[in-house]
């Protein structure tokens, strides 16, 4: 394994950014502290209109590459331009408001290393910081896990998942439709392909740094269930009420976050009514509704 300055990257690591001057200098900060070196970092600016392109061009550093889309494409697309630029064999993608340990690129290669040519995505834990809370996250499926991936929700946010950069070519990239869960269809698409392999580690700190648009998470799910209508069809009828359950009480709980309380009731029943035991996910979204504020 190459871990030597200068030499082709083993890592290209991708960073897509828009209007988080503030914010992307910390992430960035965060890579160039690896203690694995065969990294590249690709910050693709989707068309900033603040100092974001400053703040990264006074870094001064080799290794990371800048480049800046002319209109605002969105983050699906700044991804995809990521993935065009890589030079590394695996691909790791991070957003621009969440960290990286020291040793997380290390962690990631060594398993991928370990392990060898019959897994395409490697993943770790992750510790999700509310700033009143954090939450451990600590990963838990191996193998082919489509179904898991369908009926449960995403791996976690990008930053966790080291992704062989060939497997992630042949399954298109990023789906630049998507408004929002980009990377839980990635995930499903990569499962149909490859195996994943997870390594209990939480190298990731995911910031909770806003709500996101009730508007796009419904159109973005209705978006999902009908790109996936055919694996919904074949999942198990108690899988497929699962599976819908869970997306109701997700519905809920966003609901309730802008003010919707009534439509979130409303939308918890139909969740109970679907599949009834998803207690810990309904005590913790009316826990998050009502107490904590």
């Amino acid at each position: 394994m190459n871990d030597v300055k200068g030499a082709r990257p083993k890592v290209s690591v991708i960073i897509p950014t828009y209007n988080r001057a503030g914010l992307v200098g910390h992430t960035i900060q965060s890579v160039r502290e690896q203690t694995f070196e065969g990294w590249e970092l690709i910050v693709v600016d989707d068309a900033s209109e603040d100092n974001t392109r400053d703040v990264i061009c006074s870094i001064g550093d080799s290794k990371v590459k800048y480049v800046r889309h002319e209109v605002n494409r969105g983050g699906s697309a700044a991804r995809n331009t990521g993935i065009e630029n890589a030079n590394g064999r695996y691909v790791l993608m991070i957003d621009d408001d969440d960290l990286i340990k020291k040793n997380h690129l290390r962690t990631l290669v060594s398993g991928a290393k370990r392990m060898g040519k019959n897994w395409g995505v490697f993943y770790t834990g992750f510790i999700l910081d509310r700033g009143f809370k954090k939450n451990k996250i600590y990963p838990k499926w191996k193998g082919y896990i489509k179904e898991k991936l369908l009926t449960e929700g995403s791996i976690g946010t990008t930053a966790v998942a080291l992704i062989e950069k060939k497997t992630l070519r042949r399954v298109g990239g990023f789906d630049e439709n998507l408004p929002r869960h980009q990377d839980w269809d990635l995930y499903i698409r990569l499962a149909k392909k490859t195996k994943f392999y997870p390594l209990r580690s939480l190298t990731v700190i995911k910031r909770y740094t806003g709500k996101p648009s009730l508007e796009k998470v419904v159109r973005s799910k209705k978006y999902m269930r009908e790109k996936f209508s055919d694996e919904l069809r074949n999942l198990r009828f108690i899988k497929r009420r699962k599976f819908y359950s869970r997306e109701s009480l997700r519905l809920a709980q966003l609901n309730f976050g802008e003010g919707n309380y009534f439509v979130g009731i409303v939308r918890v029943i139909v969740s109970l009514a679907q599949y009834p035991f998803h207690l810990k996910q309904l005590v913790g979204t009316l826990y998050n509704a009502f107490l904590v504020k």
